[in-house]
């Protein structure tokens, strides 16, 4: 092979094992040699916490909240922007709950620093929070999956947000880190949106690291990243079952899409140095609005 094709082969690879190429920072080892378990493994270890533990009940002290919505902090050595998600969702009663979509760090070793963030802001007199997460794929490189579990537990549940007039709204969240639901997690899937259908919940919201689509002009586009067959099933699934919305991450460009009444959301990024960096306020009542909010500081 001429050697020409041995550099090009070394640029690429930073290139692909990140979601933003400008924010790589690479363990060469990790890319080389270990990744964490894959999706079907990592959603039966989801499943035992699940067991153990249950599923998470929220209860919001109205019928209309406020969910704050965060994706793609990779947080490094900075974490400013995370520091002001943390203390805007905290400061504010009639947010029960915030939610991350993944890629929590960017690297190795700053796991801690990242968790951190969560406890040096406390919520306002009174207020009871909680925080819902799922893993990016910054979250599971190089074997960082043990890291995620200690810190978050599970990637793979749902839970309820119960309001005092009895109204309940159901939240999915799916391990999409590597791009994939896996068999197991699309089975899972399946039961608990027929259970939904028996059940009486106001609003169905799905979250994920990974986008189902990206607008390229006036066409939508799938993302690269998941595999075809299951972006089909999970449309037909969702149209299905009416679920709301579709919440996500990943690409670090934020765009609102609809197809067959289901609402796809991508948040931006919430890292320091992202230009557009920012978070997302849903209002969830009768219907659910979104509002777009500015980090405070770019870096």
């Amino acid at each position: 092979m001429n050697i020409r094709y041995y550099f090009f082969i070394l640029f690429l690879i930073p290139l692909l094992v990140s979601c933003d190429p400008s924010t790589t920072n690479l363990d060469m080892k990790g890319m080389f040699s270990g990744q964490s378990p894959r999706v079907n493994q990592r959603f039966a270890d989801s499943e035992i916490w699940n067991a153990e533990h249950g599923y998470p009940i929220v209860h919001s002290a109205s019928d209309v909240y406020r969910v704050y919505i965060a994706s793609d902090s990779h947080i490094d050595t900075t974490r400013t922007n995370l520091l002001d998600f943390v203390h805007s969702y905290r400061s504010d009663a009639a947010c029960p709950l915030a939610i991350h979509l993944g890629d929590h760090i960017n690297a190795q070793n700053h796991w801690q620093f990242m968790y951190e963030t969560y406890t040096m802001v406390r919520p306002v007199a009174g207020k009871v929070d909680t925080l819902l997460t799922v893993a990016g794929n910054h979250d599971l490189y190089f074997e960082q999956w043990t890291e995620y579990l200690r810190y978050f537990h599970t990637s793979t549940y749902y839970f309820e947000v119960q309001t005092p007039s009895g109204i309940r709204d159901l939240y999915v969240m799916l391990d999409t880190g590597d791009g994939q639901l896996g068999t197991d997690q699309m089975a899972w899937l399946r039961r608990v949106l027929a259970w939904a259908d028996k059940e009486s919940f106001r609003h169905r919201i799905i979250c994920s690291h990974t986008n189902l689509f990206y607008r390229e002009g006036l066409r939508l586009t799938m993302t690269s990243t998941m595999p075809m067959e299951e972006v089909y099933e999970l449309i037909s699934l969702f149209t299905t079952h009416h679920v709301d919305m579709f919440w996500s991450g990943h690409r670090h460009v934020a765009e609102q899409l609809e197809m067959n009444g289901v609402v796809y959301i991508v948040a931006p990024a919430l890292m320091d140095t992202d230009s557009n960096a920012g978070y997302l306020i849903a209002t969830i009542g009768d219907t659910i609005s979104l509002e777009t909010i500015p980090a405070a500081t770019i870096l």
